[in-house]
């Protein structure tokens, strides 16, 4: 079962009152606007509220233990509502703090469970790690030769072989600039983004955490 919440997200706005503290939040635009990083964080906590609705219902049917779970984010918070961190390195940057992620994962696969792991991980991995928690570890041999698979499978990491699965992780950011010779748009490079990994030895790194 994939579940994707679209919150914590902009436009931001009062999450129902059972799933989080609105004290003092009035939901007016007005309120909104000037108190973004509230209504995040209450958004936040609306989140965590459903993710354990969720881990309720599995342990009260029994499945608790028998279900693997992988939490991930999709990308750094946006500058109005960032905390600790230059607005200039925030989401739609590859600074650090625009690309690294949570990753959480959990189950009966887990060796060692709650322990953190700073190896390299990337979303993409996530298809070949389900396919192989699933049992099918001949995932790569329904595919043609000629389709070509970036991602890798986190078993290694998840059942704590002492295997790097990855050695690097390549990030790169695009924008779209008029072609001045026919006013088409055409992708390229951002070139300060770019020179801005030069500045940091790890904008790509991702953080796993694995629990049971």
């Amino acid at each position: 079962m994939w579940l994707g919440f679209n919150a914590p997200h902009s436009p931001y706005h009062l999450p129902p009152a059972h799933l989080c503290d609105t004290i003092g939040l009035s939901g007016t635009a007005a309120h909104i606007n000037n108190n973004k990083s509230k209504y995040f964080k209450a958004a936040l906590q609306a989140l965590d509220s459903e993710i354990g609705r969720l881990f309720a219902y599995l342990e009260t049917n029994g499945m608790l233990d028998s279900t693997h779970i992988i939490f991930i984010g999709d990308n750094g918070n946006a500058a109005e509502v960032a905390q600790n961190v230059l607005a200039s390195r925030c989401k739609g940057t590859i600074y650090q703090y625009g690309v690294q992620v949570p990753v959480i994962i959990s189950g009966p696969a887990v060796v060692n469970p709650n322990r953190n792991c700073t190896d390299l991980v990337n979303t993409p991995d996530l298809f070949a790690t389900i396919a192989e928690l699933a049992g099918m570890s001949n995932w790569s041999s329904f595919i043609p030769v000629s389709n070509k698979v970036d991602g890798r499978s986190l078993l290694p990491i998840i059942k704590n072989q002492n295997q790097l699965v990855r050695t690097w992780i390549f990030t790169e950011q695009f924008q779209d600039t008029a072609n001045v010779k026919d006013g088409k748009l055409f992708v390229i490079p951002n070139i300060n983004s770019c020179a801005s990994i030069m500045e940091m030895k790890n904008f790509i790194m991702y953080y796993p955490i694995l629990n049971k």
